[in-house]
Order: structure tokens, then C-alpha cells, then sequence
């Protein structure tokens, strides 16, 4: 499914559940008090589906939206309440540490990933890869920085797709002059912006879905 029809469809569920709601059938503000971490699990589920695999991003976002839906419902004990926060730390470690690790160092700054799947939360990753197969994957910007370089990255077929997610945080993608980019995402009180160069003789296409929440995607060649 592209991003139109996501797009197309969301809006069509938005706009179900607002005639529900002034129908009376459902109280659509105490669904939203209640239910919105379900909106963590779902991104999380959707990207399980999305890679057929089980992968640390997904996992991280179904584990984390269903500890805060729990929280949430007032279903934990007391004396568990207290260790959320800790859970949710301990979480987002083992995602960083089963994602693929970006060092800073320039040692291990060139890599030949043919598939990405790059975490930066609360902190900054910088990376140059030179994929001869490039399938595309997956960038991951919770409250940091991400800066990952694809000039040197040749695309496996005619196509590649990478799935951008930045939460209060910003990722800065270069690729080559011969890839079309087509953006596509869901902003909410951020965005993105496509400076990258458009001829008619590209004859690779860069898929990117951005889901950005108060943070940014920048994309240049």
C-alpha cells in the first residue's frame, strides 16, 4: 500500500470515529484519554508486517505502547507503578543494542549495510554507507540526531524504500544524484523537506515514509 492510500484510509478512520462521536455512540475525547498508547503498539505491529520480521524498532514500540496502555487503564498494581520508567529505559536499551550499532568513531563510520536499521535515542548517530545491493530499512530518531550518508549506495533492482520515524528529533539523509526520491508520511507538528536534485534519466527510485512527531526529516544529494 503506498502512502496515499495510507493517507486515504487514515482519514477515512478519523473520519468514522468523528461521526460516532457526534452520534453519541462512542465518547471519542475519553477514547483518546484512554486509549492513546494503542497508537504505539499499532506502529509497532505495522512495522513487524511491513519487514515480515520480528525487528528491535517494532519490538520496541509494542513493548513500550503496551506497558504505558497498561499504565494507562490503572491495571497495575500499585508497587509496579513505580517501576515504569525504569521498564521502559531497560526496553529502549536491549532495542539499542539488537539494532545495528553506528559508531562514532572513524574506524567503523563506513559501512555496507544492505539493509539499515538504525537507532538514535537520546543521542546522535552519523554513518556513510556503500551498499552494492541497498534494500532499504529503517531510520529510528527518538529525541537525537541522525545523520546517514547514501551516496556511495547502489539500489538492488529499480527500487528501495526506507521508513523514517523521528519523535523530537531530526535525520539527515544524502543520496546519490541518479536516485529519484519520493517523500511521502504523516506529519504531526513536524515534517520533512526534499532538496534532492530531479531529472528525467533517474532511473532508480528512494522510496521514504516519514512519521515525524515534533521532529524533521531533511533529505539532499
Amino acid at each position: 500500500m503506498n502512502g496515499r492510500k495510507k493517507m486515504g484510509l487514515l482519514l477515512i478512520v478519523i473520519g468514522i470515529f468523528l461521526i460516532l462521536s457526534q452520534l453519541q455512540i462512542i465518547d471519542i475525547n475519553l477514547l483518546i484519554r484512554q486509549y492513546w498508547p494503542s497508537l504505539i503498539i499499532i506502529y509497532g505491529i505495522y512495522k513487524f508486517i511491513e519487514y515480515k520480521s520480528i525487528n528491535a524498532t517494532g519490538m520496541s514500540f509494542l513493548v513500550v505502547g503496551t506497558i504505558l496502555q497498561v499504565w494507562n487503564l490503572d491495571l497495575l498494581p500499585g508497587q509496579f507503578k513505580e517501576y515504569i520508567w525504569p521498564t521502559i529505559l531497560i526496553v529502549i536499551g536491549i532495542s539499542l543494542i539488537f539494532s545495528q550499532n553506528v559508531s562514532h568513531t572513524k574506524k567503523n563510520k563506513f559501512r555496507e549495510d544492505n539493509f539499515i536499521d538504525y537507532v538514535a535515542i537520546l543521542s546522535s548517530l552519523e554513518t556513510i554507507n556503500a551498499a552494492n545491493k541497498f534494500k532499504g530499512g529503517n531510520i529510528t530518531c527518538i529525541l537525537g540526531g541522525a545523520d546517514v550518508d547514501l551516496t556511495n549506495c547502489k539500489i538492488e533492482g529499480s527500487y528501495a524504500e526506507i521508513t523514517t520515524t523521528s519523535i523530537m528529533g531530526g535525520i539527515d539523509l544524502k543520496v546519490p544524484k541518479d536516485w529519484k526520491v519520493v517523500v511521502t508520511g504523516v506529519p504531526i507538528l513536524g515534517g520533512w523537506d526534499n532538496k534532492t536534485f530531479f531529472s528525467p534519466e533517474q532511473e532508480k527510485t528512494l522510496y521514504v515514509r516519514c512519521f515525524s512527531i515534533l521532529g524533521g526529516v531533511e533529505i539532499k544529494n
